[in-house]
Formats: structure tokens, C-alpha cells, sequence
């Protein structure tokens, strides 16, 4: 994570932009009294993809409940099915 000022952003945008999309890198530009973030598009979908999926509390609770047996090593392997 880079932090910027306006005036180094501005010097150094295509440099930072390039940054933000190749390397998934976040900048934080700190404009004094209102700060921004910069993100790849990417990251951006993928955040807004998590957010809908945890709206619903069931879903939201499927999906936590799913992530903890597998942090357990709660798993079951399944061939491929093949057409």
C-alpha cells in the first residue's frame, strides 16, 4: 500500500496507475481533509461481489460456516465429472 499526496499523484500517475492495475496495489491519497483510495477495478468487483453475497444473513452464514471447516481440514475430495 502506497500513501500519496495530491501533488505526488498528480506527478506520478501513470507510474501509480500502473501500479494500482498490474501489482493490485491500493494507494491512499491523502488530501487533508478528505482522503481517497485508488484500486484496481478488479479489487473493486471482487469487493462488491463479497458485499452481495454477505447481504443475506443465510447465505452470509453458509458462506462463514463453509470457510471454517475448511480452515479445520473439515474437506471432502470429489472426482472431476467429466461430459
Amino acid at each position: 500500500m502506497q500513501v500519496l499526496n495530491y501533488t505526488t499523484l498528480r506527478n506520478n500517475l501513470k507510474t501509480v496507475l500502473d501500479s494500482v492495475s498490474k501489482d493490485q496495489d491500493t494507494v491512499i491519497v491523502n488530501r487533508g481533509e478528505s482522503n481517497v483510495v485508488i484500486v484496481s477495478l478488479e479489487e473493486y468487483n471482487s469487493w462488491k461481489e463479497t458485499e452481495y453475497l454477505f447481504t443475506s444473513k443465510a447465505n452470509r452464514d453458509r458462506l462463514l460456516k463453509s470457510i471454517d471447516e475448511v480452515e479445520k481440514g473439515n474437506i471432502v475430495h470429489h472426482a472431476l465429472i467429466e461430459d
